[in-house]
């Protein structure tokens, strides 16, 4: 049993991610231990991002240690969105942070 990890998990947790996270949320880069996971995101407004994090606090499988680097970029081309950013007071505005999750007790148990 010492060859079973908590990443033989991770399609429930990716399953979360699917019903849960809006459909223009981009996981921009992840990380993934035994103990948790690491995950750049990056979503189109203020609004989402607040949602993302709100959702992110309901997983079954996940809990969040931290939120850091939360950027709000104006202006721009968006590759990951296709479409030309105009400024400070266009509501699709991209917002980037890095979560850090831990993984539940439930999870570890599956």
């Amino acid at each position: 049993d010492y060859m079973n990890t908590n990443n033989d998990n991770l399609v429930a947790f990716f399953e979360e991610l699917e019903v849960r996270m809006p459909q223009k949320f981009v996981v921009t880069a992840i990380a993934v231990t035994d103990q948790g996971i690491n995950m750049g995101v990056e979503v189109q407004s203020k609004e989402q991002a607040v949602y993302v994090i709100q959702e992110l606090r309901k997983f079954e499988t996940v809990e969040i240690l931290n939120i850091s680097g939360l950027v709000i970029v104006d202006g721009g081309y968006s590759d990951l969105f296709e479409e030309e950013i105009q400024g400070t007071f266009n509501p699709t505005q991209r917002v980037r942070f890095t979560v850090s999750l831990k993984y539940t007790d439930a999870f570890r148990k599956n």
